[in-house]
């Protein structure tokens, strides 16, 4: 990761991009448009927590950490859990879901 001017790293500039990301992707603000334009269509939003990626090996190195890939998401489980969204009977939506490891690791 780069660092910027003030010091600090790229990393909490991804991290307030895809918080921006979540506040202008609100799903029920477009949901109701797009009902009345495409009655079929369904929209979900998908809040994965860490997933065990070369990015996290850096992040955690930049929190001055160790990286245990059995701390964080799979990038199979995340596939897994798309495939169930899409997969949902024509009868109900997934709104928002949001998804962490079930033992993250601590942060210093």
């Amino acid at each position: 990761m780069t660092r910027i001017a003030d010091g600090s790293c790229a990393w909490s500039l991804l991290c307030r991009s895809a918080r921006r990301r979540r506040e202008y992707s609100d799903p029920v603000r477009y949901a109701e448009s797009l009902r009345l334009e495409e009655p079929e269509i369904r929209v979900s939003s998908i809040y994965p927590g860490r997933v065990a990626t070369d990015m996290q090996v850096e992040v955690r190195a930049l929190e001055q950490a160790d990286y245990r890939a059995a701390d964080y998401l799979r990038a199979s489980t995340v596939a897994d859990l798309i495939i169930t969204v899409l997969m949902l009977p024509a009868d109900g939506v997934i709104i928002d879901l949001s998804l962490r490891p079930r033992h993250p690791p601590s942060t210093r």
